[in-house]
């Protein structure tokens, strides 16, 4: 549905209804510095704290669609999950996934070697 995540629309997911091996915090003990609709205006994502050598995982098990350079985010991965929602995890450093792959919850996909900001965006 196009309209799903339009203007001020927004999904909430009460991570307590879901089993605890169908979800995965994609960098485990990271600090979220600018949160989902946070100050910027239509960011409609999270800023997590990354350092060298961490390893990025999937959210939720899913199929990769895309993994490859793309614009402003750098290294992206989107990958799409059996509710329709997709997640996309940017500014990797390196991309351990390529598209059609098949991820589980927790299945390290991307790599971090340097210190920087990773963006992952949810939609619908």
């Amino acid at each position: 549905d196009p309209l799903l995540m339009a203007d001020e629309n927004s999904m909430l997911i009460d991570l307590s209804l879901i089993q605890k091996e169908d979800y995965a915090f994609p960098l485990p003990g990271a600090k979220v510095i600018s949160p989902y609709a946070g100050r910027r205006k239509h960011h409609s994502g999270v800023d997590l704290k990354t350092c060298a050598n961490d390893t990025i995982i999937s959210a939720f098990d899913g199929i990769v669609r895309l993994a490859k350079p793309y614009y402003a985010y750098g290294n992206v991965i989107v990958v799409r999950h059996y509710n329709g929602l997709e997640t996309v995890y940017s500014h990797n450093s390196k991309n351990r996934v390529k598209p059609g792959d098949y991820v589980k919850a927790g299945q390290p996909i991307a790599q971090e070697e340097l210190r920087r900001n990773t963006f992952i965006l949810k939609y619908g």
